[in-house]
């Protein structure tokens, strides 16, 4: 289980219909060779990509990452889940986060 950007990678992939390894072997393989083919130029194009549509792929990116409250089947998951939350907004420590879940759990 991926943590921290790794997550929101994996639920992007998964919500536009990327279900095993390969698919993230395949956008592996297809960033190094754009890197190798394009060098430099890459970075010119990329700028000129709309960031809006970032931030709908982030948008859609947070509503699949969301989804896991959906199981929440009483207040203490609810809560150990809201804890963890606030934890990574105030700090951005990966080791805090799973101290207070295990703590709050």
């Amino acid at each position: 289980m991926s943590c921290c950007h790794g997550t929101g990678g994996l639920a992007g992939q998964y919500k536009f219909g990327g279900r095993s390894g390969g698919c993230v072997t395949l956008l592996g393989v297809a960033k190094l060779v754009l890197g190798l083919i394009l060098g430099s130029s890459l970075v010119k194009i990329l700028d000129q990509f709309p960031v809006g549509v970032l931030g709908i792929l982030l948008l859609f990116v947070g509503i699949e990452l969301a989804m896991c409250s959906k199981d929440m089947n009483s207040k203490e998951e609810f809560v150990v889940m809201l804890i963890c939350t606030d934890v990574s907004l105030v700090d951005s420590s990966a080791a805090l986060e799973f101290l207070y879940g295990i703590f709050a759990s």
